[in-house]
């Protein structure tokens, strides 16, 4: 579980003397097995509440409004598939090489020039801006093989094959 309080930075974001709490768990299922999102999402957000309220004295009797995002909603209100803002799990099956999937996980795909980086490629989701990182260095790696090889293509062709 993370929790962030952006009103102690920015406090113009809520009423004096009032504070913004965002907090964020991870691994929500898109679907519960035994009931729904409808009738569990607020019991979790005061599960969730209890929690901090265990290292945050009074925090369960301050909460005045409590909104929570299941996946289904983020899904809904912001287009990410399961809900996940990670662009799929952060799972074996999907991390490293096989982010986003098999055969694409250097950043290239098979349309020259574009690239993909985000949440959805190596090492996924957060606020890191590693994946675009990555990406970059892929981008400028590409660039300056396309620079020594550009002379040798256009004396050469593509084929080997020497113009006049």
């Amino acid at each position: 579980m993370e929790a962030v309080f952006p009103t102690v930075f920015e406090p113009g974001i809520a009423p004096a003397r009032k504070h913004v709490a965002l907090c964020f768990t991870q691994f929500g299922p898109f679907e519960i097995r035994d009931g729904s999102w409808e009738a569990e999402r607020e019991a979790y957000g005061r599960r969730v509440v209890a929690t901090l309220g265990e290292f945050c004295p009074n925090l369960e009797s301050s909460v005045e409004h409590m909104e929570v995002l299941a996946p289904p909603d983020i899904e809904a209100r912001f287009g990410l598939l399961g809900g996940n803002i990670f662009q799929g799990e952060m799972a074996p099956d999907q991390m490293f090489s096989f982010r986003p999937i098999p055969g694409y996980g250097d950043y290239r795909t098979p349309i020259a020039g574009l690239y993909l980086c985000g949440s959805g490629t190596h090492p996924g989701g957060g606020v890191m801006a590693v994946p675009g990182r990555n990406a970059a260095k892929v981008v400028l790696r590409d660039a300056r093989a396309a620079r020594v090889t550009a002379p040798v293509r256009s004396r050469f062709g593509r084929k080997g094959s020497v113009r006049a």
